[in-house]
């Protein structure tokens, strides 16, 4: 409702004027101790946690950094979903913002609240949406951009490549997938080749499913099925309804050829439909989201993918890992993945009958599905390992953020309204300014609060000597006077008038003066706040000798027994001024609560400030607090405002 306000930077503290050496001095010791403590911290942004391709990967990067060095957060702009649990026990924190539809600069803004909440270094970026909603925010908050891109398709239309070149500029490095995704970014989008690097995806050792026949038990298969998979998720670029006409010509052909369809989206229902439609319903599992993947392999023949386009699958490594066989279309990286005839096959894509074919003939021939799995197994144990990709990434991270290198630090002492000190960390460069009240303080006490404020930065648990250090200075009766004077001559209160359109606060106060206080208070400046207010109706600055009360209450609709509570309540701190016990300030005494039960008809005042305050707890979301308006009345409006 009302302010103190101190002059404008630029006037009070000229751009020539030495930095004060003692307080630099003080906090680049601890801001190094700081740097070489806390890990870096690395976000890793996704549209979702569903258990998709970039979302696997940004959660297999998170998971595995060395925990030494590299603090994990994850954010997901869209929605949840099955790799939340993993998260969770992972103990990695993350986030959903909850996107709606459509385009919403307002997530901008709440990434940037996010980054500055969490103090990120490092944020990783996959896909051009998520770059698009947290590249400026991750500026603003000073950490540095890395972006993935996994699929290039959508390059192929001239605005996008022309967005991605733009934002591209506000990042340190923008890695591909593989050699043709770092062809079209360099070729297509312009981005300087010193900005791109290529990191494979990686998958760890195939995890043990168990024995095929256990494998199989588990599924509901038989021993002599012939099992295909697909793991993708349900989205119409997966092209699922392709796989399925494809599949009736093979079971058409192998009357024991089963498949199972891993993953879940908004193609289910139509996936369900045209299995019914093309009477596969005894030969198509459709399993929803899974995560025991190792399982679901072991049990298989064959990995399949039928997308319309693709980056660099982690499912199709993951089944290469497990030495399986790939029949897949020829988009994206799949063609520098999958060796024709070596590892699998690989067929153009929206060619139903081709796609028939080449699963047909791994199915129907076992001895070279098993060498092109074992093949296929040696191929990413050599090249696709997870152990190399997570080494690759933590460089690139050390590069844009060096734990251990102190800032550059900027420190002065600044003309405040009052004893405040603030620090800043923008663009990696800590701003530091020390009230001026301080400038004459021993060499302990600033040293003490350096380490206060470092110690808020980095979010680490403040010394307890620090603080008592700092708290017994100040609590000084030189420095609180200083403080004081600081406040009178810096600061100012915004005031209106006392004379409202309904009421005039001097004639209340002289009628409440007469009657409670028999004319012994000297009247304050009185006003009006500037605008209505709902939580705050009055405040006493006693530093001012001003009492500002809430325009909300100037209404006919409001009786005057409200108006005269909120003002005795105030007059009642010019009678009973703050004191200073123990190290505390106190604003409301026993003396003062005396007074205040002397108001006449004090029950019914009370009631009409919480009906007052009601509206304003159901805009908010507050839920209703009993002791009502009053309490904060006298909880918050008795303090100045600093």
């Amino acid at each position: 409702m009302t302010t103190t306000r101190s002059p404008k930077a630029v006037e009070a503290w000229p751009d020539g004027q030495a930095q004060p050496g003692n307080v630099r001095a003080a906090i680049e010791p601890e801001c190094e101790s700081s740097l070489k403590t806390r890990p870096v911290r690395i976000m890793q942004i996704t549209w979702s946690l569903v258990a998709g391709g970039s979302e696997i990967y940004a959660y297999k990067v998170a998971s595995a950094l060395d925990e030494r060095k590299y603090e994990a957060f994850m954010c997901a702009l869209d929605q949840g979903g099955a790799l939340e649990p993993e998260i969770a026990a992972r103990g990695i924190p993350y986030f959903i913002m909850n996107r709606r539809p459509g385009i919403h600069l307002s997530l901008m803004w709440r990434l940037l609240q996010l980054f500055r909440k969490t103090r990120v270094d490092v944020i990783q970026t996959h896909h051009f949406n998520q770059l698009f909603y947290s590249a400026i925010g991750a500026r603003l908050a000073g950490a540095r951009i890395i972006h993935t891109e996994h699929s290039i398709e959508y390059l192929k239309r001239r605005k996008y490549r022309f967005a991605l070149r733009w934002l591209s500029r506000l990042c340190d490095k923008v890695i591909a997938i593989g050699p043709e995704g770092a062809h079209c970014l360099l070729n297509k989008v312009a981005i300087p080749a010193h900005k791109i690097e290529i990191i494979r995806a990686g998958v760890e050792a195939a995890a043990d499913g168990g024995s095929r026949p256990e494998a199989r038990k588990l599924l509901g298969l038989q021993e002599q099925d012939q099992v295909a998979v697909i793991v993708a998720r349900l989205f119409p670029e997966k092209n699922h309804i392709l796989l399925l006409e494809a599949f009736r010509i093979v079971a058409n052909a192998l009357p024991s050829a089963k498949l199972l369809i891993v993953g879940e989206g908004t193609e289910r229902a139509r996936i369900e439909k045209a299995v019914s439609e093309l009477g596969l319903q005894a030969r198509v599992q459709i399993l929803g989201v899974r995560r025991d993947i190792a399982t679901i392999l072991a049990a298989s023949d064959l990995f399949v993918l039928s997308s319309d386009r693709e980056g660099m699958p982690i499912a199709v490594l993951e089944a290469m890992a497990a030495s399986k066989p790939v029949v897949a279309t020829a988009v994206g990286d799949l063609r520098q993945l999958v060796s024709d005839g070596v590892t699998g096959r690989l067929v153009s894509p929206h060619n139903r009958r081709g796609l028939a074919e080449a699963m047909l003939c791994v199915l129907g021939d076992p001895v070279t599905s098993e060498r092109m799995g074992s093949r296929a197994g040696e191929l990413v144990s050599r090249s696709f390992s997870l152990g190399s990709m997570i080494e690759k990434h933590e460089a690139l991270f050390r590069a844009a953020r060096r734990p251990g290198t102190p800032p550059e630090i900027h420190a002065r002492f600044y003309p405040y309204a009052g004893l405040s000190s603030t620090i800043r960390l923008r663009q990696g460069t800590i701003y530091v300014r020390v009230s001026d009240v301080l400038q004459q303080s021993p060499p302990e006490v600033l040293y003490a609060l350096a380490c206060i404020l470092v110690a808020k930065l980095y979010r680490r648990k403040v010394s307890q000597e620090h603080a008592n250090i700092y708290r017994e200075y100040t609590l000084r009766p030189e420095v609180m006077i200083a403080t004081e004077s600081a406040r009178r001559r810096r600061g100012y209160k915004m005031i209106t008038s006392p004379r409202g359109k309904f009421y005039d606060l001097e004639a209340l106060f002289d009628d409440l003066n007469s009657r409670y206080f028999q004319d012994t208070l000297a009247r304050p400046r009185l006003s009006w706040s500037q605008g209505k207010t709902g939580r705050v109706l009055g405040h006493h600055d006693y530093v001012h000798g001003t009492i500002i009360v809430s325009r909300t209450l100037d209404t006919q609709n409001i009786p005057r027994l409200v108006l005269e509570y909120v003002l005795y309540h105030e007059m009642l701190h010019v009678k009973h001024p703050p004191r200073l016990v123990g190290g505390r300030t106190i604003y409301h005494s026993a003396e003062f609560r005396a007074d205040e039960k002397r108001f006449h008809r004090v029950d019914e005042a009370l009631g009409w400030l919480e009906r007052i305050a009601a509206p304003v707890r159901r805009r908010r979301g507050r839920p209703k607090r009993t002791a009502g308006p009053a309490r904060r009345l006298r909880e918050q409006s008795s303090r100045p405002r600093r």
